[in-house]
């Protein structure tokens, strides 16, 4: 099981159409420059690793809402040894257009 002192920020999951599905408890974590040169991947600045517990339903169409910040999430990975779901997420072009309307 997740260690729960780890899940300190609230994030929301969204759908396509930015219609809240949940909110849950969540671990966020900037991805490291290290990271991105192992996995040897161009990564946005803006990309981050998000671990939650198991949920059923998540899918690479929905987003997160972290912040007031939307991200598309890019990748899941099931880590089944602690029951937990792991989002890697960026940021998503719908911030630009938010920024440029207000």
């Amino acid at each position: 099981m997740i260690d729960s002192s780890k899940l300190r920020s609230r994030i929301e999951i969204v759908d396509h159409e930015l219609n809240s599905v949940c909110e849950v408890w969540a671990d966020v974590r900037p991805i490291t420059t290290r990271e991105q040169m192992r996995s040897q991947v161009e990564i946005t600045t803006d990309t981050y690793t998000i671990q939650i517990r198991f949920r059923h339903g998540l899918n690479s169409t929905m987003k997160v809402r972290y912040k007031s910040i939307i991200y598309d999430i890019v990748g899941i990975t099931d880590s089944y040894a602690d029951d937990s779901i792991i989002l890697t997420v960026e940021m998503s072009n719908l911030n630009n257009d938010r920024i440029r309307n207000t």
